[in-house]
């Protein structure tokens, strides 16, 4: 259901608060990125690999590329740029050798605790001030907010398909 801009409704208060979280976390990610001469697309890829080796996946470039919404020009010119910097690497699949994997370095996964341990910091502060009980609770609050979001992205994508 579509909301009236300036209308008033349960929660959005709440929707203002995570906006504006929304928007000062991209800020930072684009200020911090850009004196690391990171593109916005070059954070998001790097984020996308380091995620894909949390959750033991390899990662291709075409999957990167679909990750991250882009063609696969695009997705060449990101790793092109990350492996010069020196943030990635490309390998032959063992499995496959027509397939290659991508994954980050030890040089990006440093870059990036130089780039976000300020903000890292500076949010711990805030966690630090609650109960372990409030921080979960949220946490638990925050990731169905994300799985609504993810909902709301795909039925967008479908919707907008038809």
């Amino acid at each position: 259901m579509p909301r009236v801009p300036g209308a008033d409704y349960p929660g959005r208060e709440l929707m203002l608060v995570l906006q504006g979280f929304t928007r000062e976390s991209e800020r930072y990610a684009g200020a911090v990125g850009r004196l690391h001469g990171l593109h916005r697309t070059d954070l998001e890829a790097l984020t996308a690999l380091i995620d894909a080796q949390r959750e033991g996946r390899r990662i291709t470039p075409g999957v990167l590329g679909a990750e991250l919404a882009i063609s696969s020009a695009a997705t060449t010119a990101v790793l092109e740029r990350l492996g010069k910097m020196g943030h990635l690497v490309r390998e032959r699949s063992d499995a496959d050798r027509r397939q290659v994997n991508v994954s980050v370095t030890d040089t990006a996964r440093a870059s990036g605790v130089q780039m976000f341990s300020p903000m890292v910091d500076e949010l711990l502060k805030v966690l630090a001030r609650h109960p372990a009980e409030e921080v979960e609770l949220l946490s638990a609050f925050v990731a169905e907010l994300s799985e609504a979001i993810v909902r709301a992205r795909e039925q967008a994508c479908a919707s907008g398909s038809e």
